[in-house]
């Protein structure tokens, strides 16, 4: 939910009830999406978990919480280089090369974004803290495509 469809918002809001609904079932379950693809978003959050948990950020629980998916969101379309990458590209990722110097700047950038905001629970859930990192996630990598 979180790094395909970029949804974490979604993911963070409602972990046990977000697949109830047949129509977010068969988002997230779709069977023309290649198999390593649920594998490689497993991943990708397991490496984002131990940056998020890490004591270099001094992050209670909540806001570990609060941030993850959508670091994991900007983790997977930066490792792709689009703002929106495709379910087959990010199988085609290799989480384990994701370095943990861009999954500490994502985490930075997020993490100012989502104190501007507030740093709740309600952000976290909300639209704007997703809103405010796709602009950025946009941004940062329309000027990386435009100078490489």
């Amino acid at each position: 939910m979180a790094i395909v469809l970029q949804r974490p918002n979604d993911a963070r809001a409602r972990p046990s009830s977000l697949l109830k609904r047949d129509d977010d079932y068969e988002q997230v379950f779709n069977p023309k999406y290649p198999i390593p693809l649920y594998l490689n978003c497993a991943a990708i959050m397991k490496r984002v978990d131990e940056v998020v948990r890490s004591e270099e950020f001094g992050l209670d629980r909540k806001d570990q919480t609060n941030l993850r998916f959508y670091v994991a969101m900007d983790v997977a379309a930066t490792a792709v280089g689009k703002p929106t990458p495709t379910p087959q590209e990010i199988a085609n990722l290799t989480p384990s090369s994701l370095a943990d110097d861009e999954i500490r700047s994502t985490q930075a950038r997020v993490l100012k974004l989502y104190k501007d905001l507030g740093a709740t629970d309600q952000v976290a859930k909300g639209i704007d803290l997703l809103r405010q990192v796709k602009a950025e996630l946009q941004t940062r990598l329309r000027g990386a495509a435009t100078t490489a």
